[in-house]
Formats: structure tokens, C-alpha cells, sequence
């Protein structure tokens, strides 16, 4: 069986295009916070489907190199980026603040002006325990879970909210989307249905955020998994569709780059939205949404641009230190 599927890639290419134009701000940003966190949660569950689970050990380090590394270079862009802004403005600079914000998430992640790396610290969490259900317990108990951990979603998020150590508010919800995730493989394999079915889905769950929004921090009511789930799933459908379609390459490339586009665009908005900004006054044009959606655009292409570029240099080192070797 093929273990790399390009429509996976095309849905995180989606998925990192709608957060980046949710964190730009605009009229549909209500929907896109509806399932957008939700989808990659729901394509780590679906992934893990795909093939056997590697032993305790070996996953466990997999992850730490892919999440909790680049957590860190994340983090330490991220300071010296407010470090540089800091010295600009003769304010004062408390290393052990932003320390707490690399071990602790949350809140403390606020003043590096990245708050999205809290998704890495929960997507860390999240993947070793949904790890260690799926290896170690019955698959109907795994069913059973998430269906108890969905039913008390809302009461665990009265108990502990705002933005918690590692976002952990947001685990119960993350844990429902893996389990589903991780099912629809299980129980559909492959199988899809046509692209008008994939837009309806869409609009569905489009329509039913108007009336019941949230998001993963914060559900409000239980319908938030359905109407997220209908989004998800027009979105998994449309990127099954799409993916012979030569012209949505890019958009492949963009999803391979999803973690580190999640990773380093909040640093990147802030100057695509003054520059847009002032180009559209300059012109005189005043659609603001035209205005986010360039701003998005931007952020998009630089973050990838700059991401690209990283993987590239450290390919390079990696390759001439083999050689030396």
C-alpha cells in the first residue's frame, strides 16, 4: 500500500491557508475557527491509520525530532525576533518569561508574538496519548473513549479555561477528532464521494457555524463536533477530487510545509498586513477583504518561501556531514 497520499498533503495545504486568513482576520473567520485546528487533529488520527504503529520507543522519538524540535526553533526565532523589537523600543527583556512560554505554552506564549506554536505543545500531547490508546487498548474501548471524552468536552472546558498550560482545554477536543480521524480510514478505507458532495458538506458546516461557532478552546455546545466534522469532511472529499489535478501542486507543497508555515507565519502577518496596508492606501482602495486576503496571500508564499529555504540549507549541512563522515 502506498503510505504517502498526496490528497493528506492537500488537506494540510487547506488547512494551513485557512489559518493563516483566520489570523488575518475577515468575514469568514467565524467558519474557519469552527474545524480548522480540528482538521489537522482529524488527519493526525486518520494518518495513523494508514499503517501498522511503530513500537513505543521509536514513536515516541519520531516526534520529538518532528514537533518538539522545531518547537524550539520556533521558539528561539521567535525571541530574538522580540528581542530585536525590545532593543528597538528600550524596553526591558526577561529571558525566563519567554522560557516559560517554550515549556509551558498557553498564555506564557504571548510574548514572543507567536502564540500559534501552542498547537505544537497539544499536537505533542495529543499524538502520544491517541499513541498509546491505539497500541495498548481494545479498538472498541478507543471508540467508547471518544465518544465519553466528546460528552464531556463542554463541562472539562467550564473547569479549565482561557489559554492553560499546553492548551490543555483543547486536549478532549483534539482526542475526538483523532478518534474520528483514525475511524474513517478504518471504516471507509478510501472510499469518496464526488465533489458536489464535498461543496454541500462544506456549506453545511459553513451554515451550521453561523448559528453555534466556537472552536477547539471553546466549543459552547456539542454540536460544535458536528458542524466541524461536516467542513472536515467536504474538505477530505474535495481534496480526494483534486488530487490528480496538476493545477493544486502547489497547494501540495504548501501542505509538506504545513508545520512550519503553522510555525512561523504569526512573525509574518504583522508585516504583510502594514504592507498591504500601505499599498492599498497609496492606491486608494479600501476592500478590506480583499486586504486580508492579500495579507493571507503573502503570509502564505513568504512563510513557505522562508521554510523552504531552512529545509534546503539544512539538507545541504546534513549531506556534507555525511559525506565528511
Amino acid at each position: 500500500m502506498k503510505e504517502h497520499k498526496d490528497y493528506i498533503d492537500i488537506m494540510k495545504g487547506i488547512g494551513i491557508i485557512l489559518v493563516v486568513i483566520g489570523h488575518t482576520g475577515n468575514s469568514f473567520s467565524g467558519w474557519i475557527y469552527s474545524f480548522h485546528m480540528g482538521l489537522f487533529f482529524w488527519i493526525t488520527g486518520y494518518t495513523m491509520a494508514l499503517k501498522p504503529l511503530p513500537e513505543t520507543k521509536a514513536f515516541v522519538v519520531k516526534k520529538i525530532k518532528s514537533i518538539i524540535f522545531p518547537l524550539i526553533g520556533f521558539w528561539m526565532i521567535s525571541v530574538m525576533n522580540q528581542y530585536i523589537i525590545i532593543r528597538k523600543y528600550n524596553l526591558s527583556f526577561e529571558l525566563f518569561d519567554y522560557i516559560k512560554g517554550l515549556l509551558l505554552g498557553g498564555h506564557w506564549l504571548e510574548i514572543t508574538g507567536n502564540f500559534p506554536l501552542w498547537f505544537l505543545h497539544l499536537l505533542f500531547i495529543a499524538e502520544i496519548l491517541f499513541y498509546l490508546e491505539v497500541k495498548f487498548l481494545p479498538r472498541y474501548f478507543v471508540i467508547l473513549n471518544g465518544i465519553i471524552i466528546a460528552l464531556g468536552t463542554l463541562k472539562f472546558q467550564e473547569i479549565i479555561q482561557g489559554r492553560p498550560i499546553w492548551h490543555i482545554n483543547a486536549l478532549p477536543v483534539a482526542l475526538v477528532y483523532m478518534t474520528i480521524g483514525f475511524y474513517t480510514y478504518k471504516i471507509l478505507k478510501e472510499k469518496t464521494a464526488s465533489t458536489s458532495c464535498g461543496i454541500t458538506l462544506v456549506m453545511i458546516g459553513w451554515y451550521m457555524s453561523l448559528t453555534y461557532g466556537g472552536n477547539v478552546a471553546k466549543i459552547n455546545t456539542i454540536w460544535y463536533y458536528i458542524e466541524s466534522i461536516f467542513s472536515i469532511m467536504g474538505i477530505y472529499v474535495i481534496a480526494r477530487k483534486c488530487e490528480s489535478i496538476i493545477k493544486v501542486e502547489f497547494i501540495k507543497h504548501i501542505g509538506k510545509m504545513s508545520l512550519y508555515i503553522m510555525g512561523i507565519h504569526a512573525l509574518i502577518t504583522s508585516f504583510a498586513g502594514r504592507f498591504v496596508q500601505y499599498i492599498f492606501d497609496t492606491i486608494g482602495f479600501s476592500s478590506e477583504f480583499i486586504r486580508h486576503m492579500c495579507a493571507a496571500g503573502i503570509t502564505v508564499v513568504l512563510s513557505y518561501a522562508v521554510s523552504k529555504i531552512y529545509l534546503n540549507v539544512k539538507n545541504t549541512i546534513k549531506y556534507r556531514m555525511t559525506i565528511k563522515i
